[in-house]
């Protein structure tokens, strides 16, 4: 499937308002959902066949693990919130956040108690998740929160629904708004289609998708365009030079940082030398050349993540059968050596033992007889001649 580079657009405007239509298009699952107050069960550190799983390596791999969150409820409202002004989110209380957030949407303590909310300290951002549409308006209506004593501005925006994603159509005319671009593209002709919205002033329009497949091709009103996967940039905030916000909700304002050379803090007169702090190429970091600009979507981990389960099943199967038939082969390659290694001589032996056995004797007889006394009388039986017929009284 066909991927576009991106646009580097804000969060706000890559998951705007218009989500909260998707919510009710979106049909609902059939299973039950879970229990609210359920306690949360943490995705980091999970351990597979009793082992610690590996850890992150490299910058973008320290992003992704410090992003992610707990196991929040499904089938829900998810909004987000993003402070601005220095205001750090690692310096909240969530009680002291869940007051000002109830206190500036105008919702009573009551109203919360199905609601859950989640700091991420890494993007410097609230998550907040309410299976109420009147907290979800009302929790985007938010434009500031009072925190000890100061005005924190703040942009509240909701994001795209679970199990959704996101395709971009291009060359769509500057002209045609949102609502009219919604009845052009959601229809029964895209009846995966849940919401559109074009990114900033320019001809690209995102669409959200129900499901994790985004079609080739999509109706806009009769026309046939051509829609690819929808990719984000890597959060770097210019500012201070962390990895996963932007400048714009910097928590430390004050920090300076050199982006071509990733160094924070430094000397007037100091030797830039180009380095990534992403993927540690020889560029400044998030260039335009840099292999970790855009985060890989989703749908493509999982598709990668299912060919490699594919990849090591097989693997296992044949080698499996391989084993067991070379095991086979060798007991039988070691019995036909062992026949072979037989004398002549050892198979008389054998055959007069055997048939020395086969003779009826009494279980009494067999009983007294002693070790050395069947020893003896193996020897006497194979040393003595066979018996004649004048022997056996037959003449």
């Amino acid at each position: 499937m066909e991927i576009v580079d991106g646009e580097a657009i804000s969060p706000e405007e890559a998951n705007g308002p218009g989500w909260i239509t998707a919510y009710n298009r979106k049909p609902s699952k059939s299973k039950a959902k879970q229990p609210q107050d359920a306690r949360p069960a943490s995705t980091r550190g999970r351990r597979r066949n009793g082992g610690r799983t590996t850890g992150p390596r490299g910058a973008y791999g320290r992003l992704v693990a410090t992003s992610r969150l707990p196991q929040l409820p499904r089938d829900t409202y998810r909004i987000i919130v993003r402070p601005r002004d220095g205001l750090n989110v690692a310096k909240i209380t969530p009680v002291q956040f869940e007051q000002s957030l109830a206190m500036a949407a105008a919702l009573a303590p009551q109203d919360l108690t199905e609601d859950s909310i989640c700091p991420n300290v890494t993007q410097n951002i609230f998550v907040v998740c309410t299976p109420s549409e009147r907290n979800a308006r009302a929790y985007t209506t938010v434009q500031q929160l009072r925190l000890r004593d100061t005005l924190y501005r703040v942009a509240v925006y909701p994001a795209p629904p679970d199990d959704t994603c996101k395709g971009v159509i291009r060359g769509i005319d500057l002209d045609l708004s949102d609502n009219q671009l919604r009845e052009l593209i959601v229809k029964k002709r895209n009846p995966s289609a849940l919401e559109v919205k074009r990114i900033k002033n320019t001809p690209a329009v995102t669409i959200l998708f129900q499901g994790m497949q985004v079609p080739n091709y999509v109706y806009c009103g009769a026309s046939i365009i051509r829609c690819t996967l929808f990719r984000r940039h890597t959060e770097v905030c210019y500012n201070c030079g962390s990895l996963g916000h932007r400048a714009d909700v910097c928590p430390n304002p004050n920090t300076t940082w050199c982006r071509t050379f990733g160094l924070k803090t430094p000397p007037e007169n100091h030797q830039c030398k180009p380095h990534c702090t992403l993927c540690g190429g020889p560029h400044p970091t998030a260039d335009k050349d840099c292999k970790r600009k855009f985060q890989v979507p989703y749908i493509v981990r999982q598709r990668r993540r299912r060919r490699r389960q594919r990849g090591r099943s097989r693997s296992r199967g044949p080698s499996g059968a391989s084993s067991r038939n070379s095991s086979a082969t060798s007991s039988t390659s070691a019995a036909s050596r062992r026949s072979r290694s037989v004398t002549p001589a050892a198979r008389r032996r054998s055959a007069l033992h055997s048939r020395s056995r086969s003779r009826g004797r009494s279980p009494s007889r067999l009983a007294g007889l002693t070790w050395a006394d069947r020893v003896q009388g193996k020897q006497q039986s194979q040393r003595s001649p066979p018996p004649t017929k004048q022997g056996l009284g037959l003449v």
